[in-house]
């Protein structure tokens, strides 16, 4: 990072809310008034760096100060078995407009005890029980007879199989179709508003999503998305600049892609 990023308001700013404010407070405080993403460890730097000091006693972040809402809580919670940090960060980033990075994702999920599923495997060079016995070895007549009713058959498909083409509310509040029998979930199962904007303008730009301007996810309608960068989607959400008013959602889309480019104009005008 140069040390010329941040500017005389940017530091002057800093001394005027340092007193009685805790890092953590300051960052968000901070990040809300020049649309910058700083870390409360960056800020903390910067403060010994200018010699800033808060005067407040060191403790541990209050509750309220959470890594997530609630919202956001019981999405990961139904979202994260068998799927890796780094796939999850990216469902939550996209989802909520984050900058979740897996490693944070891989934390906050072992202090809440929540688990993928994925490191339950057995070491490699593993060698079963029972290899090279037969059945009726390590199994009883009864047990070999019952197990036979729920073995599966040849092309036989699970109880709550859905065919290709099948549409449901996900658990995530958007509306998808099953695309493929094969792969992962979110390979399986797609968005359909995406499916329906793809079938008119083409494949979504790489770096781009899109938003719903009404903030309605069932509402699919081709007038109802707009394409806007990840960079704008994020402003938007922490600038509050989404509404049930898909007109007044345009404006904050416009507001929001002015205030990146001011961002992207500004660091460029830094490293030089």
């Amino acid at each position: 990072m140069p040390k010329n990023k941040y500017t005389d308001a940017h530091i002057e700013y800093l001394r005027k809310i340092s007193s009685g404010r805790h890092t953590y407070d300051m960052a968000q405080m901070f990040n809300k008034k020049f649309n910058m993403n700083i870390t409360e460890g960056q800020l903390k730097s910067l403060k010994s760096r200018y010699k800033i000091k808060s005067n407040v006693k060191r403790k541990r972040r209050t509750p309220n100060k959470k890594l997530f809402t609630d919202e956001q809580f019981q999405f990961i919670k139904e979202n994260a078995v068998g799927i890796g940090n780094q796939e999850l960060a990216k469902r939550i980033n996209e989802k909520y407009g984050l900058l979740i990075t897996p490693k944070q994702l891989s934390a906050w999920k072992k202090n809440h005890n929540i688990k993928s599923g994925l490191t339950g495997h057995f070491n490699k060079g593993r060698i079963p029980e029972n290899k090279g016995q037969k059945q009726s070895e390590y199994m009883t007549t009864e047990a070999i007879e019952k197990s036979k009713a729920t073995r599966f058959k040849v092309g036989q498909k699970p109880k709550n199989y859905k065919p290709v083409g099948t549409e449901v509310i996900a658990s995530d509040g958007y509306w998808r179709v099953k695309v493929q029998d094969e792969g992962e979930w979110y390979d399986r199962w797609k968005l359909k508003h995406k499916i329906l904007w793809e079938k008119e303008n083409g494949p979504v730009p790489n770096g781009k999503i899109l938003t719903f301007l009404d903030g309605n996810k069932l509402n699919i309608d081709l007038d109802n998305l707009k394409l806007v960068t990840r960079a704008e989607h994020l402003a938007m959400t922490r600038q509050n600049l989404r509404f049930d008013d898909p007109e007044l959602t345009k404006v904050g889309a416009a507001i929001a892609a002015v205030s990146v480019k001011r961002y992207e104009l500004n660091n460029r005008d830094d490293v030089q």
